[in-house]
Order: C-alpha cells, then structure tokens, then sequence
C-alpha cells in the first residue's frame, strides 16, 4: 500500500498560487482513504488543497495532533467541504489553553470556541481517544507521549488558565506513524511532549523496527543550544535515517540539524509530497 503525504499548512511555501501561514496540516492518501493530519490555522489549508489537486471532500477522517489553533483551526473549511468527516484527538485537546510571552502577556492559543462547538455538534462524529490506535490501515497515532527525558519539556510556557496558574503539561500531544520497507515513518505536530520522548514511545510500541524518517514541528524555537544538541544526538542515537524539520521547529535549530545530518535534512514547506510503501506483511 501506497501513502502519499503532502504538506497543505506550513510557514514557508515554494510554487505559485500556494499559501503559507503559522501553522501545520498534512493531507495523506492511504490507498483509497483520504486523512488529515491537523488542519492549520484555517486560512490555507482550502486553497492549498484545492490548487494541489487534493478535494477536502474526500477527506474521510481529521487526526489532531494536539488543541492549539494552529492545528485546529482549519476545521471549519474541511466541515465546509464534508460535515461527515470523522475527527480523532486527546480529550484534553478541547480544553483551555494559554501562552504567557516573553513580555509577560498571555494569549489564548487553545481551539477556537466555534470549533470546540462543532466538535460538539457532531457527536459520534468526534471521536476522543487517549490511547495508541490505529486509525485506519497501516497508520497510528502514539497517543499521550511519556516524559522521560531530563532536557526537554513542552517549548513555552502554557497554562490551563488566563492567570497562569495551573501549568499545562500538554498531555495531549501526539504523533502518528506508519512503518514502510525502511523503518517507521513518524509525522508530528509540534512535539510538544519531546521529539526524543515522542520517537522512544514508538519504539516501545514498535519494538522490532527502526525509525527511518521525521517530519514535523519539533518546537524548537526558544530552546537552548545544549537542548538542540541533546536531540539531535537523540536523534542520531535512535538511528533516525532522514529529517524533515517544519513549523515551530526554529531557524537555529533546523539549521543545527542540517549540519549534523547533511542532505539527509529535508526542507519542508508548502506543496511538499513524499510517497512511502507500506507493505502488507508490516500491516496490523
């Protein structure tokens, strides 16, 4: 079985009529199934799936990866276009979410009230799961990430409320993944939970196999030098074979990753594909 992945929200774009914004979305064939992989802010992802040939329409189920705006937002347009569609995520993804700046404001990062309302609306269409599941063929999602590192948490400072009292500890990050002939391929969304935490999860699901590719937001914007370091040696210690850094990921970092991996660090931006081979033998 064939899946393509094409990038349709991220914050850099290449081609014509195409659009970028702050945010994350990747549409994934899987034979005859259409899969969103978030959704974005919800100002591109109509018109990129549109000039990429990729109907909304067709889109069967909407995985989140997590409940900030940047990946939820974009509901609305895939409702638009298919009120059926089914909608997978933590249960914590619908709860308040806020973000206290460097100059010491707090700003609501959390899903839009309207998209929290028409997750509602749908009923048995919103499907919360907090646990590792296979969503439909050869793909997955790692469910809540365990904390296990000592150099990384959740790349900000997020709260549960306004006043910034109650520390949001993110549990509902999470990534999905697929294995292919080379090893398992790991789509993220922010990482917020600890890319090394996040790819050692996988391997306590999948044991037996290798990690072969990352692609994603690892939300490395505001981190340290030492913990940019400390994962990309993670990364080489998991054998991770190819990179693909994207979103909140940070010019340092992404440009740190490029010099430790070379040719085998991808640029990713808007309209970007990738075709991978699952084999039926590594279905389950």
């Amino acid at each position: 079985m064939n899946i393509e992945v094409t990038v349709l929200a991220e914050n850099t774009v290449r081609g014509r009529q195409l659009l970028a914004e702050h945010g994350w979305a990747c549409y994934l064939r899987c034979g005859n199934d259409g899969l969103l992989w978030d959704t974005g802010q919800g100002m591109a992802i109509a018109h990129n799936a549109r000039e990429l040939g990729l109907p909304l329409s067709q889109v069967q189920t909407v995985v989140l990866s997590h409940g900030h705006y940047d990946h939820t937002s974009g509901l609305a347009e895939v409702w638009d276009a298919n009120r059926d569609v089914r909608v997978i995520g933590h249960s914590a993804c619908t709860g308040p979410k806020f973000r206290r700046l460097a100059d010491g404001s707090v700003r609501d990062v959390g899903m839009k009230t309207s998209i929290r309302d028409g997750l509602i609306s749908i009923q048995n269409r919103w499907d919360p799961c907090d646990v590792s599941r296979c969503i439909i063929g050869p793909l997955w999602t790692t469910g809540p990430v365990p904390r296990i590192t000592d150099f990384e948490d959740t790349g900000g400072d997020f709260y549960l409320d306004d006043a910034c009292q109650t520390v949001d500890p993110i549990v509902d990050d999470q990534a999905l993944f697929f294995d292919t002939a080379a090893g398992i391929v790991v789509l993220l969304g922010c990482a917020h939970a600890g890319v090394i935490n996040t790819l050692m999860h996988i391997r306590q699901l999948r044991p037996n196999r290798p990690i072969d590719t990352v692609i994603g937001g690892m939300h490395l914007g505001s981190a340290t030098q030492d913990r940019i370091r400390q994962t990309i040696r993670g990364l080489t210690d998991l054998g991770v074979q190819r990179v693909a850094p994207s979103h909140c990921t940070g010019f340092s970092a992404a440009a740190e990753m490029r010099a430790a991996f070379g040719d085998r660090c991808e640029e990713t931006h808007v309209g970007k594909r990738g075709l991978f081979s699952a084999p039926d033998s590594m279905l389950v």
